[in-house]
């Protein structure tokens, strides 16, 4: 970028994250990543989570789990959203043990699951109301009970689609 006489910043590197997570190209995106850290600019959790997000879909787990624990490391505190990254992640490389110890992580500092985890988790239906009444200290909304009733039809193979 240097040579294109563009400055660097954290907002040009969010771009080029936020551009390589839309068309999942996650080697871009960890080049994009390295290259800022070489620059000396902080990465934020806007920047982990998107470049978790992109991993999610094209890298193993051990990368993943690299890319958390550097961002905890650099005192960055995960919200919601990087968890929901790193359980999915772990869903759909089958390491559901693995997703259960970041979904207790979760808990454990404090922060509340949405639906997205939940369902990823395969927790669906009224216990997934539950545990979001629970958690949350809240009643749902139509959309949230929605979302949930059509994800335990789809897990109980009663939904076509």
């Amino acid at each position: 970028m240097i040579n294109l006489g563009i400055e660097s910043s954290i907002v040009t590197y969010t771009i080029l994250l936020f551009a390589s997570a839309k068309d999942k190209h996650f080697l871009d995106a960890l080049r994009y990543y390295r290259m800022m850290l070489e620059e000396d600019i902080k990465p934020d959790v806007q920047i982990n989570n998107v470049l978790l997000n992109v991993l999610m879909y094209d890298s193993d787990r051990y990368q993943i789990i690299k890319i958390y624990e550097e961002m905890k490391s650099r005192g960055i505190k995960p919200t919601v959203l990087t968890y929901n990254s790193l359980i999915r992640a772990m869903i759909l490389r089958e390491e559901k043990e693995c997703a259960k110890e970041f979904f207790r992580e979760m808990e454990y500092e404090g922060i509340k699951p949405n639906v997205l985890i939940l369902d990823s988790l395969g927790i669906t239906g009224l216990d997934a109301i539950q545990k979001l009444q629970d958690s949350n200290d809240a009643y749902l909304n139509l959309l949230d009970c929605n979302a949930l009733l059509r994800g335990y039809l789809r897990k109980s193979n009663m939904m076509t689609r």
